[in-house]
């Protein structure tokens, strides 16, 4: 049996929408829990916008330290 799950989250200023199809779900949950932590740290890194992302830092001041 094969199971689809599908999720959407707003992320990185747009709607994410994920889906997963596979023979297990609960590998499916797993690999879905996965892909949201993945963007939500590439996310942090990447944000214009939180002042502690590395993004926001180069922006501010011209270079990382």
């Amino acid at each position: 049996m094969r199971f689809k799950i599908f999720t959407k989250r707003a992320l990185m200023g747009t709607e994410v929408a994920i889906t997963i199809i596979h023979d297990s779900m609960r590998e499916a949950v797993e690999a879905m829990k996965a892909a949201f932590k993945e963007i939500t740290r590439v996310e942090s890194i990447m944000s214009i916008y939180d002042s502690k992302s590395e993004v926001f830092k180069l922006n501010k001041v011209g270079y990382l330290s």
